[in-house]
């Protein structure tokens, strides 16, 4: 992705089903500046991811707007499932955002 680039699709895993959440965000954070929190939506489909899978359910989705990749560099995602009775976070990964 590029700097300024909106459109995109940025996935996080959780790795555990969490389709029964009533909430799903995402974190973005660059390296330097504060973190960017989004309401995401659940991924339903197995995909391929690098070079692993992802299942259904167990991973989120966030369609990039406008704005929000605002910095050149290495920035980490996690994702986030919330329902009444408990959260769920994944582990935060890495991705990088050219000039």
């Amino acid at each position: 992705m590029n700097i300024n680039e909106y459109g995109q699709i940025i996935r996080a895993n959780i790795g555990k089903d969490v389709s029964s959440a009533n909430s799903y965000k995402i974190n973005l954070e660059p390296i330097i500046g504060e973190i960017v929190e989004k309401p995401a939506t659940l991924g339903v489909v197995n995909i391929v991811e690098g070079d692993e899978t992802w299942l259904a359910n167990q991973y989120v989705e966030y369609v990039v707007e406008e704005g929000v990749l605002s910095y050149a560099g290495q920035w980490r995602k996690r994702g986030k499932a919330q329902s009444t009775s408990s959260n769920a976070n994944g582990n935060y990964s890495y991705f990088t955002v050219l000039a």
